[in-house]
This record gives C-alpha cells, structure tokens and sequence, in this order.
C-alpha cells in the first residue's frame, strides 16, 4: 500500500488560468505539475496545480508568486495524496 502525503494544490476558475500557470511555472524553473482536480476538491475547472509538500511557508511562497505573475487561481490548500 502507498502512503499517503501531503500536497499543495493549487484551483483555478478555468482550463487557460490552469496551463498559464503550469507554462509560468515551468518558465521560472519551479517545481510543480498540472494534474486532474482531486476527488476532495468539488470546485473549479477540473485541472489543478500540485506541489509535492505542504507548508505555510510554502502556501506563502506560491501566493506571492501567483500575485507577481497575475494569475487568477481560485484557492490553495493541502491535499493528501
């Protein structure tokens, strides 16, 4: 059995808010990847941005982030795995 860990993931509203941040992303050379939206998450437009890990800090990090580069997401939180 796999064991289950935590992740940061990050909604978005639409699919085109989604892949900016994956080409953003991968442009800035972070780490993270856009995977089908988790079964615990019910919103959004069924692509979410995933970190492996969770922190505060980190939550922080990508807000910040996000708001430097305008991209509209639409939550972050910690998903397990």
């Amino acid at each position: 059995m796999r064991k289950r860990l935590p992740y940061l993931v990050i909604t978005f509203d639409t699919t085109t808010f989604a892949m900016q941040m994956e080409k953003i992303a991968l442009e800035a050379g972070k780490k993270g990847r856009l995977i089908p939206l988790p079964t615990q998450i019910s919103a959004g437009c069924g692509l979410a941005f995933c970190v492996n890990g969770y922190s505060e800090e980190l939550k922080g990090e990508w807000q910040e982030f996000c708001q430097k580069n305008i991209i509209k997401y639409r939550e972050i939180c910690e998903v397990w795995l």
